[in-house]
């Protein structure tokens, strides 16, 4: 009798171990832009807290392996940052445009051109 208690005991143990290891599930979302639904490609998505980062495809579809109720840090160039919490399989990002990058200056070199053809200002 004490050996089938001793029995039930461990198992209940060694599956109260595995199922802790079971909570890590394939995430799969769609990253796209607020205004026009359209996808986004090369969106950045990174579980918080670990250095696991992918980001999106052509489709702005992404895969990443995270546990339900972890993190999900977003960015891409020129929409705003944010993060969403893992409650299902499937997640939605809308990304917004963000307004602070329309401020930024975006320097283009290529070609030469003499001075006296240049109208604007010029920094020496």
């Amino acid at each position: 009798m004490l050996h089938k208690r001793f029995l039930a005991i461990l198992l209940c143990l060694i599956f109260g171990y595995l199922s802790s290891f079971a909570q890590a599930r394939l995430i799969t979302g769609r990253v796209t832009d607020d205004a026009t639904n359209e996808p986004i490609q090369g969106a950045n998505i990174t579980l918080s807290g670990t250095n696991l980062s992918v980001q999106s495809d052509a489709g702005g579809n992404f895969t990443i392996e995270a546990d339900l109720g972890s993190v999900l840090k977003y960015s891409y160039v020129g929409y705003e940052s944010g993060e969403i919490n893992v409650s299902r399989s499937t997640v939605e990002i809308r990304l917004k445009k963000s307004a602070s990058n329309l401020e930024q200056v975006i320097v283009v070199g290529y070609g030469t051109q003499k001075k006296k053809a240049i109208t604007g200002a010029i920094l020496q």
